[in-house]
């Protein structure tokens, strides 16, 4: 420029270093000349800066990373906190290199916190905000006695998440990755917990494989159920004359590993873990039910290694029988153990049908009874089961079952010496009465014979059958009056063979 002004000026179409050379000259023509180089700022605010990532750090500040600033007029950073109100100043920094804000004063135990930052230059132009970037809130709650759940607040800023860690101690463990969950994944359950204290936290991963963010931690014990009380055993039976089933009621726990029986018995003593079985019943094939009584206990154990208390015992019933003078001698083992006790003891006798039905009931207090009756009625031997009632009271009554003892008596059979088919109602059909003999049998070998002859050898009426008898009749005619013989081939229940014959008279 060629001006003859005190204050020149020009306008310089780039910003930067510029050299300015200044020379005066005076009226004689001499001159003078200076040179020197201004900067000349932009106007235009510096380049809106980016936020890599915001995380939680192990001591519960927000760590923010951003990148450096690319003007060459840079005078400092602002970080800002993000709120409902007007965002808060929380870092400014007048060196470049300075890219990691951290915010002490947010209590990242409750809530995510978002920040943003801005970039001013020499002359005191601020550039835009940065996108907003959010951290992860992370909240542990109970789920169940065995299960927390976690949820956690999204990462925001990035334009994706490709997945998030989710990372876990126990105690006073070491943190080990638990589980990866999906970018839209916001909960997740972690189950079959112990009675331990477990501290979480997580982890969000950028696409580019380089920025993270982590969560707060958080800790929580489930409210863990244990099986501080003894089960309650409430049945040891014998079944189908030949094992035992034992059953208790389940634990209250709900990661139950198994539960460990004991068993015992006289000869042998206590058998430590006998049994382990994840049902809340056994059945034993390993037995005697005639000659042994057993006794069972059990406890449980958890997931988690810890063993409840043993359980009352419970003992199966054996019924053993003598006979004396056509009497039945019933004797048995107390039932042990219910909480209630014993409320009486039923005694049965199986029937045709192999059905038992009660034929006496015996006080708690006694263990023994005597049975002085035919029971002519059942066609085999006399054969007792024992029934223990519990003393339940509001709830359905268990039982316990013995083994099955038969007690046979002598085997005879008793022949009238005469009788009179004469339609009067009384002593109309000649039979016999048999105690213990085999009656109904599809046995051959054991089959019941009975025959009538009159005075000729002629044989009138013949049967298998105990129970029948001769009307007097031949082929469909009245038999004269006078004396018949008879002959009875019988096979006793105690392994005895009867042969018997005699006479009778046919009256009128």
């Amino acid at each position: 420029i060629n001006i003859l002004i005190f204050y020149p000026f020009y306008h310089y179409k780039n910003p930067g270093n510029h050299k300015v050379t200044l020379t005066i000259f005076n009226q004689n023509g001499c001159s003078d000349t200076f040179s020197t180089f201004i900067y000349t700022p932009d106007t235009i605010p510096p380049v809106r800066p980016e936020i890599y990532y915001v995380t939680v750090t192990p001591n519960n500040t927000i760590q923010i990373v951003y990148n450096t600033a690319n003007n060459s007029d840079f005078a400092k950073y602002h970080v800002k906190q993000l709120a409902v109100g007007p965002a808060t100043e929380i870092f400014t920094s007048s060196k470049i290199t300075d890219t990691i804000a951290v915010s002490t004063n947010s209590n990242v135990f409750a809530q995510s916190y978002c920040f943003t930052t801005q970039v001013e230059d020499d002359c005191g132009l601020i550039s835009q905000p940065s996108l907003a970037h959010c951290s992860i809130h992370l909240d542990v709650i109970p789920n169940s006695s065995i299960a927390n759940r976690l949820d956690w607040t999204g990462y925001q800023g990035w334009a994706a998440v490709s997945a998030y860690e989710i990372y876990r101690k126990i105690d006073q463990g070491s943190f080990s990755l638990l589980a990866t969950a999906s970018e839209s994944a916001r909960s997740y359950i972690d189950s079959n917990l112990c009675d331990k204290m477990y501290t979480y936290y997580i982890k969000a991963l950028h696409p580019n494989g380089r920025f993270v963010s982590t969560s707060n931690l958080d800790s929580l014990k489930p409210d863990y159920i244990y099986q501080n009380v003894p089960l309650d055993m409430y049945k040891t039976t014998v079944v189908a004359d030949a094992f035992t089933y034992t059953a208790w009621r389940p634990s209250e726990q709900v990661n139950v590993r198994m539960y460990v029986i004991d068993k015992y018995t006289e000869n042998i003593g206590w058998q430590p873990a006998y049994r382990t079985t994840t049902n809340n019943y056994i059945t034993d094939n390993n037995v005697n039910v005639q000659t042994t009584s057993y006794k069972y206990q059990v406890r449980v154990i958890d997931n988690c290694g810890n063993i409840s208390p043993l359980s009352n015992p419970a003992t199966s019933i054996v019924l053993n029988s003598t006979v004396t003078n056509d009497k039945r001698y019933l004797s048995w083992n107390k039932y042990y153990l219910w909480n209630a006790g014993v409320k009486e003891y039923l005694v049965q006798l199986q029937d045709n049908n192999k059905n038992f039905q009660t034929i006496a009931k015996v006080p708690q207090t006694d263990s023994q009874y005597v049975d002085d009756s035919a029971h002519t009625d059942v066609d085999e031997a006399t054969c007792y089961r024992i029934v223990a009632l519990e003393n339940a009271a509001g709830r359905d009554q268990d039982t316990s079952i013995s083994n099955m003892r038969c007690a046979i008596l002598p085997a005879r059979i008793f022949i009238p010496n005469a009788f009179t088919p004469n339609a009067d109602g009384h002593n109309e059909v000649f039979k016999l009465e048999a105690l213990s003999i085999h009656k109904l049998t599809q046995s051959k070998d054991l089959q019941f014979t009975f025959r009538i002859f009159n005075r000729w050898g002629e044989l009138l009426f013949e049967t298998h059958d105990v129970n029948a008898g001769w009307d007097g009749r031949f082929n469909g005619e009245p038999s004269p009056l006078g004396v018949y013989a008879y002959t009875v081939e019988a096979h006793g229940l105690e392994g005895s063979r009867l042969f018997l014959n005699g006479t009778f008279t046919l009256l009128k």
